[in-house]
């Protein structure tokens, strides 16, 4: 079997090209709690910087998908990535509680000029050309190719912190930012409609009516805020100082993220295949999720970083990694063309909603009860998504 399908990498190399290089210098995600942890942050006042960066999603990120709809996807996810660069290089320069919870906000209205536009921009380039699908490849090789460029990541940050201290990891962040957005400047965007008689205001409106009478779009914007609820609980605000106070050394972080990625990179792929073994889109989403429930239960259990990191890493294949590409997929199947980014960006702004709420239970679960007790609860979750997962019906999906 091809790696690669017909015109897949004609149609779609300069996109994979840019995730695999500029991925390799984002190295904040490993250690960014314990930087927050090194210039005496509480776990409180992590969750609410984490928090602002979803809140501004949540504020921005329909005006900004109906931006990138009228004026552009390139231009707006172009704009976002400078933009999030130089947010990273101002990190670099603070360490008050205020500063940063400033500049995190600002983090997340940049980002919202790229997301939505990024996988609308995809879409629609594919579209145009007659290639829709290969949507579900592109999702399945991001993912394995952001993972395999995220375990050099890790190395490489696991070298730059413990060489230079843990506040490089925002300048080289930044860095990243600026390479992707250099090399997206060469690549084409095709548009498969014109909004020249749209304003941004209308924009919205015409997306939000439509999703609210979309019973599948609306359920999976559901699934997405319950989704996004779960991983914030059960992220690195827990994960990392977990592993630390079960005896990994802080620089090894690095190499933990690495392995991650490396699984990553192959995890991916099992995603078309297990979905033609439960054959239908709402019970592959039912059979993860409940798999990933199954997993993070022994939680509390664990005395040992090995067996903790084992359940890290199960819980981000079954509940990140095989189930991502499919869900994104299921999603633009039912996204029209003209309303694409403002509609990705109402799911994002839903996702925010539970990053939200996420980060801060659990900065207050991770200070009242621990780690361990967090991320258990973080598995109870799983149940009402399941329920959600249950309400889909394709043959009822034009409206509620």
């Amino acid at each position: 079997m091809a790696l690669f399908e017909k015109d897949e990498l004609k149609l779609l190399w300069p996109f994979y090209l840019e995730v695999i290089i500029s991925t390799m210098f984002m190295i904040f995600p490993a250690f960014w709690i314990l930087y927050f942890n090194q210039i005496n942050l509480s776990f409180i006042q992590i969750g609410i910087i984490i928090s602002v960066y979803p809140l501004a999603h949540f504020i921005f990120e329909v005006p900004t998908g109906a931006f990138a709809d009228i004026y552009g996807r390139k231009a707006s996810v172009i704009l976002g990535l400078f933009l999030s660069a130089i947010v990273f290089f101002a990190l670099f320069f603070v360490n008050s509680f205020y500063s940063i919870l400033l500049l995190f906000f600002f983090l997340g209205v940049s980002g919202t000029f790229s997301s939505g536009a990024d996988t609308s921009w995809i879409t629609d380039n594919l579209k145009y050309f007659k290639k829709e699908k290969l949507l579900i490849n592109y999702f399945v090789k991001i993912s394995s190719f952001a993972n395999f460029s995220l375990v050099i990541s890790g190395i490489l940050g696991a070298f730059l912190v413990k060489t230079f201290g843990l506040s490089i990891i925002w300048p080289v962040s930044g860095l990243s930012c600026f390479i992707s957005g250099f090399i997206l400047l060469f690549i084409s965007e095709h548009k498969n409609f014109e909004n020249k008689k749209e304003n941004i205001f209308s924009q919205s409106t015409k997306s939000f009516t439509y999703i609210i009478k979309h019973r599948i779009l609306l359920l999976l914007t559901l699934t997405s805020m319950v989704m996004a609820l779960i991983f914030a609980i059960n992220s690195d605000i827990v994960w990392q100082p977990l592993l630390v106070s079960l005896g990994l050394k802080d620089f090894m972080l690095g190499y933990v993220f690495s392995l991650i990625n490396i699984i990553g990179i192959i995890t991916p792929h099992f995603s078309k295949p297990l979905l033609r073994l439960f054959r239908k889109e709402k019970i592959f989403f039912i059979a993860l999720s409940l798999i990933s429930f199954l997993i993070t239960l022994p939680i509390l259990l664990v005395r040992s970083w090995v067996f903790a990191v084992i359940i890290q890493i199960l819980f981000v294949v079954f509940f990140i990694d095989i189930k991502r590409p499919i869900f994104e997929g299921y999603f633009q199947k039912f996204n029209p063309s003209s309303l694409r980014a403002s509609i990705s960006s109402l799911k994002i702004m839903a996702a925010s909603v539970g990053g939200i709420i996420g980060s801060l239970l659990a900065g207050f679960f991770a200070n009242k009860f621990g780690p361990q007790i967090t991320i258990f609860i973080s598995a109870m979750l799983i149940l009402p998504l399941i329920v959600l997962y249950l309400l889909i019906k394709e043959n009822s999906s034009k409206k509620v």
